[in-house]
């Protein structure tokens, strides 16, 4: 017997386990079974705006339960946009207080705009419903998001903030000109809030979390990265050493990148598991990547490390030794997995690829490996829970 307490909770429900990969094994969900066709973001969105005026109620328990963020990284940044813009909040002004400090540090510190957007809209709606002034509030603060996190703690003036918004681009440009024309204070508190550091249960560096990630087979791929000496490679592609040192993360999320299925690079740019797996806390800015991707002599061609990888990976698959990393790539790479990050090591379930059942013959179910950049050192595979 299921029983949800209200349909906020029943849509809840739906959306985090299509986010984890199980929402069409079950029962209760037979009556959006027409959704299951779509890819995990798009069907969490339309699942969400088949009733915009509840769904900040299923963000607020989302985030009651701590699973806003797992919903939130399976939303590509255009279908979390699209769920943002289409909420609809009840009638009224905004009560007073209700975007407190401790409030926009939370938000602010997820890793997307539109995330930030839908944070501070589930944070609202917990605490008594959400009001349509306050949503186009949370709208703006999520576009500003990018300026205020250029320079934290920097003193601004409304003058230098218009600069900096229009050269982060139009969104943020428009963010910042409707908070100062209609929150000017807000603004304010907000870059105080940035300036702050992230609270640690967002999912810093040592905080224990999880997530779900339709490409959780780079993490496969892990083992046969540290058999390359990356920070030697940047050496001698002109790299200082001290610089190669500091670029090997990054390095490790450019090749990992590149290994993807090409129709999937955009999107994966910022999915959490990249960043996990390169080492680094969050997805690099787009400056760096395009820096170090064009940067050097060219030695070091970012396509033929991926290519590398995915061939040294296939040796420990009998029966794949000669396949091309194409065919490697949209056969083990792209595959849903739950990814849990702790301070002792790191622990995914086994990839929903198309050929899981050549991983399991190869013996990666249960499997551990080192990896030393990962937390705890350690990354260890176990089954996917059917």
């Amino acid at each position: 017997m299921i029983r949800f307490d209200n349909e906020a909770a029943r849509l809840a429900r739906l959306v985090e386990e299509i986010a984890w990969g199980t929402a069409w094994n079950r029962w209760y969900h037979a009556g959006f079974r027409s959704l299951s066709g779509l890819p995990a973001s798009a069907a969490i969105r339309a699942a969400l705006l088949l009733d915009p005026g509840g769904a900040a109620a299923a963000l607020a328990e989302l985030r009651g339960n701590g699973r806003l963020r797992l919903v939130g990284e399976a939303l590509g940044e255009a279908d979390a946009w699209a769920v943002a813009r289409r909420i609809e909040g009840r009638g009224g002004a905004p009560g007073a207080g209700r975007f407190a400090p401790e409030r926009l540090r939370e938000a602010l510190a997820q890793t997307r705009p539109a995330l930030i957007a839908l944070d501070l809209v589930a944070q609202l709606a917990g605490d008594g419903g959400v009001s349509s002034e306050e949503l186009e509030v949370a709208r703006h603060l999520a576009r500003a998001a990018p300026v205020l996190r250029s320079r934290p703690g920097a003193a601004w003036t409304p003058g230098k903030l218009i600069a900096a918004a229009r050269d982060e681009g139009e969104e943020a440009a428009g963010g910042v000109e409707a908070l100062l024309a209609e929150a000017p204070a807000l603004l304010a508190e907000a870059a105080e809030a940035v300036a702050g550091p992230p609270p640690e249960a967002l999912g810093g560096a040592a905080a224990e979390h999880e997530f779900a990630t339709p490409y959780g087979g780079l993490l496969l791929l892990l083992p046969a990265l540290a058999e390359v000496d990356l920070e030697a490679r940047l050496a001698a592609d002109g790299r200082a050493p001290e610089a190669s040192e500091r670029l090997a993360p990054l390095g490790r999320w450019l090749a990992l990148h590149e290994c993807l299925p090409p129709s999937a690079r955009e999107v994966a740019r910022h999915d959490p598991v990249l960043a996990v797996a390169a080492g680094l806390p969050a997805a690099p800015e787009a400056a760096a990547v395009a820096e170090l991707a064009g940067g050097g002599r060219a030695d070091l061609a970012w396509p033929r490390l991926a290519a590398d990888l995915l061939r040294r990976f296939a040796r420990h698959l009998p029966g794949f030794e000669r396949s091309s990393p194409a065919h490697l790539a949209r056969n083990f790479v792209a595959g849903p997995s739950r990814v849990r990050v702790a301070p002792t090591g790191v622990t995914a379930t086994l990839p929903r690829a198309p050929l899981q059942v050549a991983l399991r013959v190869a013996g990666w179910d249960g499997s551990s490996h080192a990896v030393e950049w990962l937390p705890g050192g350690s990354l260890t595979f176990e089954g996917d829970g059917g």
